[in-house]
């Protein structure tokens, strides 16, 4: 019996162009019963991109102290992120849900003495956007502790006043080993994630006292706007008052990256927090408006009196209704007569004075 040879395929075609080996045929990946979508979405291949830092790094290495390389942290979130129960995945997963993430986005937005700010975009495999706030210690040491109270003023102000600050995510710590291999400077740095609303950017005092909102380039706030923010700021200070306790948010300071800032033609300005100082205590009503009338004097605090006393009192009332809006004021005016509140400005006490009545 004739044994037939294998037809096998000819090395070229009729063209003369070699012919293509065998095609794998295509696997659709799909869940396994049973297997979690969270575990999914980190095993399939996600790109993180980090745009604009080479540049950051170069150009703010002089205005800051920094304790490690960019590419230290780079190294550090890329394999945080292989862990599904890291704090930065159980934030995005908690707005998002649990679809495939394909791509993250860190761009550096601020840097202050304690800690970076990056604007983080995730898109999932429906190209659906997310965007959030990384705020990273820049030490082991005093760094870690101010962003650890960052975050936990945070959660209480978002408790006391949610419309003036973000929604707060999780808090964890990012591992930086030593690039000499010295396990004895290896060191954990505290990180929390927070929400970014669309639209805002961050708000920083300029160089010539001004606000400015920057995010690519620095843009000065026009004179409307910034007297939209400071009311809204004294509102939120205001309002964060515990009468019970005597308790209040602090000013926030100048250039911390605590505060967002969104501009729009047709609204208002608006202002939220998405760090917060540590808050004050033992502040009485007459102190409390004290401290926004001598923002303006504060170099190290970002100014919010209001131009016009009439906004202040209108601030006020808006939170605490006519008639405690004037037990206030006439606290404050009664105070700074016997010179126990600050009062650099003569005519604004005046003004404030003229809405107490005889």
């Amino acid at each position: 019996m004739v044994q037939r040879k294998a037809k096998q395929r000819p090395k070229h075609n009729r063209a003369g162009t070699p012919n293509p080996g065998k095609r794998k045929a295509k696997v659709k990946r799909t869940l396994r019963l049973g297997q979690k979508r969270k575990e999914f979405a980190i095993s399939g291949a996600m790109n993180v991109v980090w745009p604009g830092l080479n540049e950051w790094e170069k150009v703010n290495e002089k205005d800051f102290k920094r304790f490690f390389r960019f590419e230290t942290l780079e190294n550090a979130i890329q394999g945080l992120l292989r862990n599904p129960e890291c704090h930065i995945m159980q934030s995005i997963q908690a707005v998002m849900g649990r679809e495939v993430l394909t791509q993250l986005s860190f761009r550096i937005v601020h840097e202050s003495r304690a800690d970076l700010t990056f604007k983080l975009e995730a898109v999932n495999a429906k190209k659906k956007p997310g965007h959030f706030a990384f705020i990273v210690a820049k030490n082991d040491q005093e760094c870690t502790t101010v962003v650890n109270a960052k975050y936990r003023r945070l959660l209480q102000l978002h408790q006391q006043v949610p419309k003036y600050t973000v929604k707060p995510l999780e808090l964890g710590t990012l591992y930086l080993p030593d690039r000499h291999r010295r396990k004895e400077n290896d060191r954990d740095i505290a990180a929390y994630m927070t929400s970014w609303p669309l639209g805002f950017v961050p708000l920083i005092r300029h160089q010539s006292g001004q606000y400015a909102a920057y995010e690519d380039t620095v843009r000065l706030l026009r004179k409307v706007e910034t007297q939209q923010v400071k009311m809204r700021l004294s509102e939120m200070l205001i309002e964060s008052y515990d009468a019970m306790t005597r308790e209040c948010a602090a000013i926030p300071k100048a250039n911390d990256g605590n505060l967002l800032v969104k501009r729009d033609k047709k609204t208002p300005a608006r202002v939220v927090f998405v760090g917060a100082d540590l808050h004050r205590i033992r502040m009485s009503p007459a102190k409390l408006i004290g401290s926004i009338v001598g923002s303006e004097e504060d170099a190290n605090c970002i100014p919010i009196l209001p131009e016009e006393p009439i906004k202040l009192v209108e601030a006020l009332n808006n939170v605490l209704g006519k008639e405690t809006a004037i037990t206030w004021i006439s606290q404050y005016v009664g105070a700074a007569d016997k010179h126990k509140v600050p009062t650099p400005h003569p005519d604004y006490l005046d003004a404030l004075r003229e809405r107490v009545p005889s």
